[in-house]
């Protein structure tokens, strides 16, 4: 393009010497030729810009992150005239359209339309634009072309993606766990520590022997010891772009754990900040899908950071009757090694699953005994990095 605006400007150049030291009907023709082309080619332009449509249409509004749907769109060209060189560029930060190059060059002829259908896969749960972002329409003679935003979007609601693990290896105590669980056969799901006005009748004797206290047998109705979850809950920029991939990637792992521990027999306990600290339980698999929604709807909020979330949740006694803690988090800070430090000198181990493109955001000075900090990158295969 470049070339030609340089072609036509020495085409001009010479037409102009021309009429100056000869003049004449074809050298003036000429000049009138060569000033004219780019006055047209803008015209050209513009009456393509305000006439062209654009029709999108995805197969679904509500879709799940990596799925892929329908997704076809149409180039129409209503007048009389031929458009030429007409480009579509797609929206690339959060979704991808399979297949589709964004410089490939369409040309339109009159009264005609071209349809493309391909499909669509949303990177990122949330809610957004997919599809075509901008048109770019080039003049017949390459000498001009102009971009603009499509004003016919398509918005998306994305759900959060479930991934299935097979194993969780930096928890060396969930197999065990899983394994008393299945089978029934561990000191610590049958009994727990005598409490005063528990009837004597159920006081385990071999257990008590071995614990060195007393242990009396549960009884149906209480509580199974399970793994707490503590999810980060703070919406950490103001920009799509930067939050979208961080919020996506902590609802994807604790979406997978939780599963996990459920698939495996161990209860699971969540918590993190609403407009108040939330906790809740899952026993089993049948409750999946409720905990699957709140995670769906949850929304993360700039004041819901770490500090209060670590200091509320260290005020809370039930965390300590769990086999194992683990916390998804984005950001270190104090507080998080505090509770960090108070769960293993309790002797429940805590895996920290930080959600962190920069490896300097772990703490490298980190010596609390029985925990684990492990850095998941937020593009990070799920399956290969827990």
């Amino acid at each position: 393009m470049r070339r030609n605006r340089i072609i036509l400007l020495i085409l001009w150049i010479i037409s102009l010497v021309g009429i100056s030291f000869a003049g004449g009907p074809v050298t003036y023709g000429f000049f009138t030729l060569f000033t004219i082309v780019p006055v047209f080619s803008w015209i050209y332009i513009l009456i393509v810009r305000f006439r062209f449509r654009i029709y999108q249409q995805s197969e679904a509004r509500t879709l799940v992150v990596g799925r892929k749907v329908g997704f076809k769109f149409n180039l129409q060209n209503e007048d009389l005239y031929a458009f030429a060189g007409i480009r579509v560029q797609f929206l690339t930060d959060f979704s991808s359209v399979i297949g589709l190059d964004g410089n490939e060059e369409y040309e339109l002829f009159p009264m005609t339309g071209i349809s493309k259908e391909t499909e669509l896969v949303c990177k990122y749960r949330g809610r957004y634009e997919v599809g075509v972002d901008r048109i770019i329409i080039t003049d017949y003679f390459r000498l001009f072309s102009t971009t603009f935003k499509n004003k016919r979007m398509v918005e998306v609601y994305v759900q959060p993606r479930l991934v299935h693990l097979t194993e969780v290896r930096h928890a060396n105590l969930t197999v065990a766990a899983t394994k008393d669980t299945a089978m029934g056969d561990s000191a610590d799901i049958l009994t727990r520590e005598y409490m005063p006005g528990d009837d004597i009748r159920y006081i385990h004797w071999k257990n008590s022997a071995r614990r060195q206290q007393l242990m009396v047998r549960k009884t149906i109705g209480e509580d199974q010891p399970g793994v707490g979850i503590i999810m980060d809950s703070c919406r950490y920029s103001d920009k799509p772009t930067e939050y979208l991939p961080v919020e996506n990637k902590i609802l994807e792992t604790v979406l997978a754990l939780v599963y996990y521990y459920l698939e495996n027999g161990i209860p699971v306990q969540n918590l993190y900040l609403e407009k108040k600290l939330a906790m809740s339980r899952t026993e089993n698999v049948s409750g999946y899908d409720s905990f699957y929604g709140k995670m769906n709807s949850f929304e993360f909020k700039s004041g819901r950071n770490n500090k209060t979330l670590f200091t509320m949740a260290g005020s809370l006694n039930d965390i300590y009757k769990n086999r194992m803690m683990v916390f998804v988090i984005h950001e270190w800070c104090a507080e998080i090694a505090k509770l960090a430090e108070a769960l293993s000198s309790s002797n429940i181990p805590v895996i920290i699953y930080m959600i962190n493109d920069n490896a300097e955001a772990v703490p490298v000075d980190n010596n609390i005994n029985r925990c684990k900090i492990i850095r998941v990158p937020v593009e990070a295969d799920l399956k290969e990095v827990l």
